[in-house]
Order: structure tokens, then sequence, then C-alpha cells
């Protein structure tokens, strides 16, 4: 018996999988949303080691942190100025920079991915799905296709 042979044996044994197909994986690891706060998203799953990291990022958030700092500010633009420095400090700086950050991501992700619309959901950066709002069935959609998909390729 060659030492090829004895090595194939041994690595069928140990169920080490062979370079020869990689394994089929049909659960998504990201998902981003992209939504409004008029919609309500529904259908996260219970996180698990097994869950995917899901990100909800909301188009109306940049004005949401503009209004909590802006609500009902002195006409006066020197009182205003104090008033909007005191309510940063309240907020903290870190936490309001943390906001803003997170509050512009929907933007520069819905134009990244050339978004037309919402709710959009991003599968693993690379598949997207509109016009849903509840999270699992998104994610069945997405696992569907994505084995119409691997079936389709190695059919051929």
């Amino acid at each position: 018996m060659t030492i090829f042979m004895k090595s194939l044996i041994v690595c069928i044994l140990m169920g080490w999988a062979l370079p020869a197909q990689a394994q089929f994986e049909p659960y998504p690891h990201t998902i981003m949303v992209i939504t409004s706060d008029e919609l309500e998203i529904t259908g996260l799953p219970l996180v698990s080691t097994e869950s995917p990291q899901i990100d909800i990022y909301s188009l109306d958030a940049v004005a949401t942190v503009e209004s909590r700092l802006s609500v009902l500010l002195p006409p006066d633009e020197e009182q205003a100025m104090a008033v909007m420095q005191q309510r940063i400090e309240q907020i903290g700086k870190a936490r309001l920079e943390a906001d803003l950050v997170k509050a512009y991501k929907a933007l520069t992700t819905a134009m990244s991915y050339d978004l037309d619309r919402y709710p959009a959901m991003i599968f693993d950066g690379e598949v997207v799905i509109y016009g849903i709002t509840d999270v699992s069935l998104a994610t069945q959609i997405y696992q569907d296709w994505l084995v119409e998909e691997y079936e389709g390729d190695n059919s051929e």
C-alpha cells in the first residue's frame, strides 16, 4: 500500500475534509438591516453562538440625533450655543460620536449598496432582500435562494 493510500485512509477515518469540495453552508454570518423608525423589525432570532450578527440601521437616525440636540433651543444664538454645549456634555462626546457614526452608517450603507428602497436586508455583504421587516422570513428566503443557487452550480 502506498503512502498516499495510507494517508487517504487516515483522512477518511479521522473525518478530515478533503480539499476537493468545500462544505456548503446556507446560514448567513451577518445581516445588515436598513430601515426607518416607522417600520418595526420583527423575527429577530434568540442570540446564540450560531446566530448571525445582526445590525439594524435606521435612515431616520441622523434626524433623530439632530432633533435631540436642537429641540426647543432659545432664539438667541449665544444662549442656543450654551444650551447645545450643555446637551452635548450631558450626552457625552464619546456617546454622541458613536450615535452619529451609527446614524450615518445607514446612509453610507444605502449609498454603497446602491439601495433604492427600504427596508432592505443585506446578507453576508452580498445579497439584498427588499420589502421584508421579518428577519426570520428574510433569512428563510435567503437560505432557499442559496440552496437553489448551490444545487444549480453542482448539477452542471
